[in-house]
């Protein structure tokens, strides 16, 4: 209590529960910073590092993308003698919601030059 806002922000926006949500998190940062300053903790001119965020975009082709939520197990849906038909059933339907899948971990053809569609 007493002191002045402070002039300098440093934040590490990626050490968060959102992990692997890259634009949620420059947006949590941004919303955090604005509330901070808001209640004068922060100084309404104050330099924040980072500053900004860029989102990217690429055109790729997954190779075997297909291939990562197919039917498991031999013919009887086994595997070791543990039944896996309910893992079909419900691997087998994937494309008919959405759903964030972890993209690194599949093998792609990148189809185009990374390009900055926005700037936050």
């Amino acid at each position: 209590a007493g002191g002045s806002p402070a002039e300098i922000v440093t934040a590490e926006p990626y050490f968060e529960v959102l992990e692997g949500w890259h634009v949620h998190e420059a947006l949590n940062l941004y919303y955090l910073v604005q509330s901070l300053k808001s209640r004068g903790v922060i100084s309404p001119a104050a330099l924040c590092v980072p500053s900004y965020c860029c989102i990217m975009a690429r055109v790729v082709q997954f190779d075997d993308f297909s291939d990562a939520y197919s039917r498991v197990g031999n013919e009887d849906e086994e595997i070791h003698g543990f039944n896996h038909s309910k893992v079909n059933h419900f691997g087998n339907r994937y494309r008919k919601y959405d759903v964030a899948l972890p993209l690194w971990q599949y093998s792609l053809s990148r189809l185009s030059e990374p390009r900055r569609i926005s700037r936050l």
